[in-house]
């Protein structure tokens, strides 16, 4: 449900598909092509506008169940074990 989360699953598919038997052969190679696979990912409309509709989903979703509403309703430490 994270948009983000989402963005670096295609990004390492990327980052697979890109370099699947050269690997980079140290942190700055690899901050090199994580930042450039980041950037096309990011560039494609088409990819950015998914995460922006799957938000919508997600959000429709929620305001048709209110599950939402209940979590933040409810505070956290009701159900802990550790309750004083």
């Amino acid at each position: 449900m994270n948009p983000i989360e989402n963005m670096w699953i295609e990004v390492k598919r990327t980052v697979q598909e890109t370099w699947p038997v050269l690997l980079p052969r140290n942190s700055n190679e690899l901050l090199a092509v994580v930042s450039d696979v980041w950037d096309e990912v990011a560039s494609s409309q088409h990819y950015v506008r998914s995460l922006i509709e799957s938000m919508t989903r997600v959000k429709s979703v929620v305001e048709s169940t209110g599950v939402l509403g209940f979590l933040l309703k409810r505070p956290v430490y009701e159900s802990s074990p550790f309750k004083g």
